[in-house]
């Protein structure tokens, strides 16, 4: 059977030995050769629809996420980002796992997509002295991508939740980065952050 992507801005296709959508017998080397190819978001969708459904290729998707190897890793991270959207049960006993993947991560693709993922969970002490100088890193880091700036405010957030008493230094920390921001959508972020935090104490 039949499965489409996008190869440039030529549509082909690739076959596969299930359909879209009913992938539960698809092998780990099938979705490597998919997620090879130049996956659409129509395709990345469908995939998100079978990780949802099949434990086996939310299993796989994850493990080819881990080999680091791009582009596979950054796509298949981009069908989990999608899939823990609509359920966090997708990935829930990997958070560990997520974790350590993300302080390592250089390729900015896959950095974005596991820190998404990341912050659809609760966290815990455990997580917050694992990540919070490399968050707070990240953040004061002008060369850094928005997006990941942007989460390092959102998990920041999420640190004062869990320690109210991180809120004064946070807040100095954010009016700082507010100053120099040079994007509208940090300087978004960077603001509904500091009146939360306000309604915090």
């Amino acid at each position: 059977l039949w499965g489409k992507v996008s190869n440039g801005s030529v549509l082909v296709f690739l076959s596969l030995p299930s359909h879209f959508g009913m992938m539960q017998n698809t092998s780990t080397n099938d979705l490597k050769r998919l997620l090879e190819q130049q996956i659409d978001k129509a395709g990345v969708m469908l995939l998100c629809n079978d990780a949802l459904n099949y434990e086996s290729i939310a299993h796989d998707l994850w493990e080819l996420a881990k080999t680091g190897k791009q582009p596979v890793a950054w796509r298949a991270l981009w069908v989990l980002d999608h899939a823990t959207r609509e359920s966090i049960e997708v990935l829930m006993d990997k958070q560990k796992e997520i974790l350590a993947l993300l302080l390592h991560e250089t390729h900015e693709g896959s950095r974005r997509q596991l820190f998404n993922i990341l912050l659809r969970y609760s966290i815990d002490t455990t997580t917050v002295e694992m990540l919070l100088e490399a968050v707070l890193g990240w953040l004061k880091n002008p060369k850094e991508g928005i997006a990941i700036r942007a989460n390092a405010v959102r998990f920041l957030y999420k640190v004062c939740v869990l320690e109210p008493n991180f809120s004064a230094e946070l807040k100095e920390v954010l009016q700082m980065q507010l100053h120099n921001a040079a994007s509208g959508g940090l300087t978004n972020v960077l603001q509904k952050t500091i009146s939360k935090l306000d309604k915090l104490n």
